[in-house]
């Protein structure tokens, strides 16, 4: 498919051809939720812990008599009705990771990046270039292309000077361009991509890799 190609300046300098596996294909809304819950999942720590009555110090001896004291039986001040004491049902160390298969993530993610295509949310430049980490001029050149207040910058690869530049602008990020993924795409209103960006992803995500094993005869 072809897409405009512009400059650092806004301006439209030609086109560039776009693959169609990877920026013309149908949103797929199932595998792009599943892709984002299970990303989302494989985040979390699961760190969260709580200590059993077994786990509480203390509480070997009986607070009181279990007879004619006229109040509660009760055996440990440890038991979970007592302040300080153990947690029922609560959190212990935990994995909330989730196997999404490698088929399936590849296509959210060609699902969103031809969603951001078909809505006019991507943005191709023949480069972006900054001498030195400068955060004025990165501001600058954004305003100048008339992007929005959330945008995902993809580079060929990471550049020190623009991640430097990004690091202080709200709602600004900037990646390589092989590490996109499912929430960054969702929760990046618009995508900038530079052409050598392009290209890698294409690379990366235009076809599905064979994984056959090759016999070698001598």
């Amino acid at each position: 498919m072809q897409y405009p190609l512009k400059n650092m300046t806004g301006e439209e300098i030609g086109v560039i051809e776009l693959a169609d596996a990877v920026f013309a294909l149908p949103m797929n809304h199932a595998v792009v939720h599943q892709a984002m819950l299970a990303q989302r999942a494989n985040g979390r720590k699961g760190t969260a812990a709580t200590k059993t009555r077994s786990e509480v110090s203390g509480g070997g001896k009986k607070p009181r008599p279990q007879k004619h004291s006229g109040r509660s039986r009760q055996g440990s001040i440890r038991a979970p009705q007592w302040k300080g004491g153990g947690v029922v049902f609560g959190p212990h160390p935990r994995s909330y990771r989730q196997h999404t298969p490698k088929k399936m993530r590849r296509l959210a993610i060609r699902c969103l990046l031809s969603e951001k295509a078909s809505t006019g949310h991507l943005l191709v430049l023949d480069q972006l270039v900054l001498e030195a980490p400068s955060t004025k001029k990165l501001q600058e050149i954004l305003n100048t292309l008339s992007t929005g207040p959330s945008v995902l910058i993809a580079l060929e690869a990471m550049e020190s000077s623009a991640h430097l530049s990004a690091r202080n602008l709200q709602r600004v990020r900037v990646a390589p361009a092989d590490l996109l993924n499912v929430l960054d795409l969702l929760n990046y209103d618009q995508l900038v991509m530079t052409q050598a960006a392009v290209q890698r992803v294409e690379d990366l995500w235009a076809q599905e890799r064979s994984h056959r094993k090759i016999a070698v005869t001598a």
